[in-house]
């Protein structure tokens, strides 16, 4: 079972994904509303999996990233976003895996994991 760490501001996002992986089989060990939150419990629970909403207060999806992987350069990290494709194109260069767009199904949030293994 892998575990994913939830970095988003809106809590239905957060209660929406977690329902959905926890369904796949997936252990949701820490979840953050804001970026500098985020970016501590990923130093804490060093999570196999990390999915980050690309618009955040205090630290956005761009900056949670580039620490993330300044802390390590294995970091499995999924953006989600209301604008993928502008996204898509934007976080390539920093080692995102993969972008999932908003709103998402349960199929495309599965196969955007099974994308990153």
């Amino acid at each position: 079972m892998q575990n994913v760490l939830l970095i988003d501001d809106y809590q239905n996002v957060r209660l929406v994904l977690k329902l959905l992986l926890e369904k796949n089989n997936f252990n949701v060990v820490g979840e953050a509303s804001d970026g500098v939150d985020g970016v501590e419990k990923y130093i804490h629970l060093r999570p196999d999996i990390t999915i980050v909403d690309y618009s955040l207060p205090v630290l956005n999806g761009y900056m949670i990233t580039r620490l993330i992987r300044s802390l390590d350069r294995q970091a499995i990290i999924i953006l989600c976003s209301g604008d993928a494709e502008r996204v898509r194109g934007q976080f390539g260069k920093l080692g995102v895996h993969a972008v999932l767009p908003k709103p998402f199904t349960e199929q495309q949030l599965m196969e955007v994991i099974q994308s990153c293994s």
